[in-house]
Order: C-alpha cells, then sequence, then structure tokens
C-alpha cells in the first residue's frame, strides 16, 4: 500500500498545491512531501487532516494507495464503482476549482 503516492495523485488530480495543504493542515510543505515521497510514513492523524484538505474521504485514499492483490476480498464490481467514484470526485473537484479561479 502507497498511502503517499495515493495522496499526490490525488491532490494533484484536482490542482491543488502542496503549500494548499500545508495551509489548512498546518503541517509543512517540507513533511507533507516526504509523506508523499515514502520518505516519511503517513500517521492516522496526518492521512486525516490530509483527507480533510484535498476534500476526499480517507477510504478513497487508502483505496486509491492499494497495490493490485492488497484488497484480495474486494470484489471486481466494487472495484470499478470505486475507480468511477473517484473519477467522478476528481472531475468535479478540479471543475469547481477551475471556476473559482476564473
Amino acid at each position: 500500500m502507497d498511502i503517499g503516492f495515493a495522496i499526490r495523485d490525488l491532490r494533484r488530480g484536482q490542482n491543488i498545491t502542496l503549500k494548499e495543504v500545508a495551509e489548512k493542515t498546518k503541517l509543512s510543505v517540507s513533511q507533507l512531501s516526504s509523506m508523499e515521497t515514502g520518505r516519511r510514513k503517513v500517521s492516522i492523524d496526518a492521512l486525516k487532516l490530509i483527507a480533510t484538505a484535498i476534500d476526499i474521504p480517507v477510504p478513497v485514499i487508502v483505496y486509491w494507495g492499494s497495490k493490485p492483490g492488497e484488497l484480495a476480498d474486494f470484489s471486481k464490481e466494487a472495484e470499478r464503482s470505486m475507480n468511477e467514484v473517484v473519477t467522478r470526485i476528481l472531475r468535479d473537484r478540479a471543475a469547481r476549482r477551475h471556476a473559482e479561479t476564473v
């Protein structure tokens, strides 16, 4: 499981900068970067703060960070549904952020 990768991928998918996450979480850009690159473990408390900051539910981040076979009991239908949910969340949030900047 690579939670750091999931955080980075989902954050970037919404065009949210590390600086923006740092401001919302009170974690430093350096701490966040270290978590995203795997140089530092992501604590549960940090994960909750980051999830709130990027507006993505913790279970979605955990799912997104899972590797093939890690969620062996996860059905293919559930996996397709989760992929659709994540895609929709990212698309909707990116559109909303774009609208805010226009």
